[in-house]
């Protein structure tokens, strides 16, 4: 585990983890979670379009191109980790910018947790929508507080014992939009691959799989 906080979160550090250390530290069966929790911006492109950015320490809000890391960059570095499964998790305010969409393969395929975790996979959830501010609970951010939640277990939508990226973000899609009222609704996509990025969630003494409900 890695951890870059507070003053330590400089563009060239965040960089120098992603395009240098991780590469060197990952191998081709290796899962990797990058989870980003910060401040985000989106920028009007002069030929049209947008592009998303998130926000190191040492940004200067006058010059993101050159001081902040667009979702373009993200993409590119996503190329040179060999994981086979990668995911992004972005509790930020930029929104879902940066998400391509596509599908994987149907749950109902034989053997499906086997062939997803065979191939490989960059998947994304963002915390928000476009134009949509993210909201704090309990010290951190409320798609934080659903995230764990569904890693905890809640997660495993078909009860199958396990958690994918997809049932990570249609869940969180639907809690987070509810506890804020329809304020911040997440985003998830695929960079790169069909397969999945998949969680084994803790098990309780009795070996049942620990899932709160979802009432609570």
């Amino acid at each position: 585990v890695v951890r870059i906080l507070d003053r330590e979160a400089t563009r060239e550090r965040i960089l120098n983890l992603l395009a240098t250390e991780l590469p060197q530290k990952v191998g081709p069966e290796d899962r990797v979670v990058i989870f980003f929790a910060g401040h985000g911006q989106t920028e009007t492109l002069t030929g049209g379009g947008e592009q998303g950015y998130i926000i190191p320490v040492d940004a200067d809000n006058r010059n993101y191109f050159t001081k902040a890391i667009s979702m373009t960059q993200v993409r590119e570095l996503s190329q040179r980790i060999p994981a086979k499964h990668l995911l992004y998790v972005m509790d930020s305010c930029y929104s879902g910018y940066g998400l391509v969409r596509g599908l994987g393969l149907n749950p109902g395929v034989e053997r499906y947790v086997e062939k997803i975790t065979s191939m490989r996979s960059v998947q994304m959830i963002t915390a928000g929508g476009k134009n949509e501010q993210v909201r704090e609970s309990h010290g951190h951010g409320l798609f934080t507080e659903y995230l764990l939640k569904g890693l905890e277990g809640d997660g495993d939508l078909d009860g199958d014992g396990v958690v994918t990226a997809s049932e990570l973000g249609t869940f969180l899609k639907a809690q987070v939009s509810l506890a804020s009222e329809h304020q911040q609704t997440p985003q998830q996509g695929r960079l790169d691959g069909e397969g999945e990025v998949v969680f084994i969630p803790p098990k309780t003494m009795d070996g049942s799989w620990a899932a709160r409900s979802h009432a609570d």
